[in-house]
């Protein structure tokens, strides 16, 4: 049971709740977004999984970040959070350590 009373932390600890008014998103969350995105980019781009896995894996995820959880955010930090996630990705979301 997921506790959702105001003004105490949610115990919710899955992706479900994106969309919730009272999540709280730190910037470690959005490289962690961006660094998800650019594993499955990468991917696809080395033959490792088709099209249809990569959308299969990140379009819900990626139309909730980019529609309503990135535009609250000021875009010179999103970038540069998201260039940060490409030059030293989370290890967890790098294909270096696959290889």
């Amino acid at each position: 049971m997921l506790n959702q009373s105001n003004d105490t932390a949610c115990s919710a600890d899955t992706e479900v709740c994106l969309g919730c008014q009272n999540l709280v998103i730190t910037p470690l969350d959005i490289k962690k977004f961006f660094c998800f995105i650019n594993y499955y980019e990468s991917a696809v781009a080395i033959g490792e999984i088709d099209e249809k896995e990569y959308h299969l894996a990140t379009t819900e995820k990626r139309y909730m970040w980019e529609t309503y959880i990135l535009p609250k955010y000021n875009k010179s930090i999103v970038e540069r959070l998201k260039s940060e996630a490409i030059d030293n990705p989370l290890p967890e979301w790098s294909l270096a350590k696959d290889m």
